[in-house]
């Protein structure tokens, strides 16, 4: 069963556009560095710092989060 769940996800993902593929590499890497830069606010700043200071740092968390969320190829292939 596993056998056929993979060569169903690899089928789907060679009918994917480069371009895709592209785009979810860099989505993966902005992810992973947004991750680390939470993880080192909190456990550096996060203590000391005033509530304000605390919202503004979400803020800008949460931008970067919904910018690299919206990043497309602009392909309009699917995994269906």
């Amino acid at each position: 069963m596993a056998l056929f769940g993979g060569l169903i996800g690899a089928a789907i993902n060679a009918t994917r556009p480069n371009v895709e593929y592209g785009v979810d590499l860099t989505k993966t890497v902005e992810f992973e560095h947004l991750y680390w830069d939470v993880f080192s606010y909190a456990m550096t700043k996060l203590h000391a710092d005033s509530l304000e200071a605390i919202s503004e740092a979400l803020s800008q968390f949460a931008q970067r989060m919904a910018e690299t969320a919206a990043k497309s190829g602009g392909s309009t292939a699917t995994a269906s």
